[in-house]
């Protein structure tokens, strides 16, 4: 199967954080699939830790691929990303960097509101009043175009 033949070079260490599928630009990455597929994308990042991609159901037309790019360890760094059937990278978007809670973090949550639409939501948390709460909020949209831009609406 091809995804056996995806996996036959990555480790069993993330037990299953990063889910396999059958497209090369999916699961756990190696840095030839990096270089391959997300070009330049990583290359200002320092702290690489587990990196790998999601495929996002966005559907513009047949021949584009969505995905979401993720670096991860105590943080999530997340790229949405948009291929072309030959799997060569159109559009990249840095969504953030969620992080865990020491004494503040921030949380991003998206979800797909139309067919090329998705919402996101960042969310700063922080104590107030010995509390934690939020301490910031942002959402916006981001649409993927027929021809694999993505734009912020």
């Amino acid at each position: 199967a091809i995804a056996d033949q995806n996996n036959s070079d990555s480790s069993d260490t993330n037990k299953g954080k990063i889910k396999m599928d059958t497209l090369p630009i999916h699961g756990e990455l190696n840095q030839k699939q990096i270089d391959q597929y997300y070009p330049k994308i990583l290359d200002t990042i320092k702290d690489r830790r587990i990196i790998g991609s999601e495929p996002i159901d966005i559907q513009t037309t047949a021949d584009i691929y969505v995905s979401m790019l993720h670096n991860t360890g105590t943080f999530d760094q997340m790229f949405l990303c948009t291929h072309d059937k030959n799997f060569n990278l159109l559009d990249c978007y840095y969504v953030g960097t969620s992080t865990m809670f020491d004494k503040t973090s921030h949380t991003i949550e998206y979800k797909k509101v139309s067919d090329d639409r998705l919402e996101f939501n960042h969310v700063d948390w922080g104590y107030v009043k010995n509390e934690i709460d939020t301490t910031k909020y942002q959402k916006y949209f981001l649409t993927v175009t027929k021809t694999g831009k993505i734009e912020m609406k």
